[in-house]
């Protein structure tokens, strides 16, 4: 299925994210889905992602979303909209912004 202009920034979707390599974060089941949250729209193609997760794991990469759910900072990564597959919530303008802050300190302490 092909998005279009139907994402937004805030948006939390099923992707087809693919196989993996190493600690990058993979799929799940025959279209290796994942939960993400639109980060960033360049436009109608291609987008910056955070895929979510249940782990809590290390504060300074994971950003708690809700009592289930963090975002994967440093697995930011962009994808082509054609792997979005259907639209599940929107976060909150507070969290998100503090997801942007947490990916701004993460790059400048590169």
């Amino acid at each position: 299925m092909y998005i279009k202009n139907f994402f937004y920034e805030r948006d939390i979707w099923w992707c087809s994210i693919g196989i993996n390599v190493g600690s990058e974060q993979d799929g799940k089941h025959e279209m290796f889905e994942r939960p993400v949250i639109v980060i960033k729209k360049f436009s109608k193609d291609s987008l910056w992602i955070v895929p979510l997760t249940r782990s809590q794991g290390m504060p300074l990469y994971h950003v708690k979303i809700s009592s289930e759910s963090y975002a994967i900072i440093s697995q930011l990564k962009i994808i082509s909209s054609r792997r979005l597959l259907r639209k599940m919530d929107k976060i909150g303008t507070i969290r998100y912004w503090i997801i942007i802050a947490k990916i701004v300190r993460l790059l400048i302490a590169a």
